[in-house]
């Protein structure tokens, strides 16, 4: 079997500014999916081949994951997987280790975009950090993926360069 690049994707924050909007008492999601921070996204698995697995909250439940299904059909991307909803140590980054030693003979090149800390409770150094650090892409929350974000994807799932550093800002 084949060797697959795999880009672990974070919705909020990653595909459109991390905001809440209310009107009504219901969540407004107007601003979601916004077509640069898609267009970048589209951009990344075009040039790399990646398959997207979906790491975001968004996973645990199917109404998200449709309306995401729904938002990635125009720009010919889609998703069929995604990280366990486990606790593991209570980190992202755990679930996504997990879900590449689970999947390691059908893994290849591997990156992680997301807006948030990955190990939170990893301690500082450590060889998990140091794993997912070296392939997470960290986008700014409040503006989505840009293109130097895209950039970086790229270079880490083609092995181009350590283009993750962006994790311990």
């Amino acid at each position: 079997m084949s060797q697959k690049s795999l880009l672990f994707l974070d919705v909020d924050g990653v595909l459109h500014p991390l905001r809440l909007e209310f009107k009504d008492g219901k969540i407004i999601d107007d601003h979601c999916f916004q077509p640069a921070c898609m267009q970048q996204l589209k951009r990344v698995v075009e040039a790399t081949g990646a398959e997207i697995v979906l790491s975001s909250s968004w996973r645990a439940y199917e109404g998200p994951r449709l309306k995401l299904l729904q938002a990635l059909q125009p720009y010919g991307l889609t998703f069929t997987r995604w990280t366990t909803t486990l606790d593991l140590d209570g980190t992202r980054g755990s679930q996504i280790l997990h879900f590449v030693s689970q999947n390691a003979a059908q893994v290849g090149e591997w990156a992680v975009v997301d807006d948030e800390p990955l190990l939170r409770a990893a301690a500082p150094g450590s060889l998990m950090e140091g794993v997912v650090a070296a392939r997470a892409v960290k986008t700014d929350g409040a503006v989505g993926m840009t293109a130097a974000d895209a950039d970086a994807l790229i270079a880490i799932l083609t092995g181009a360069g350590d283009a993750g550093a962006g994790e311990d800002e």
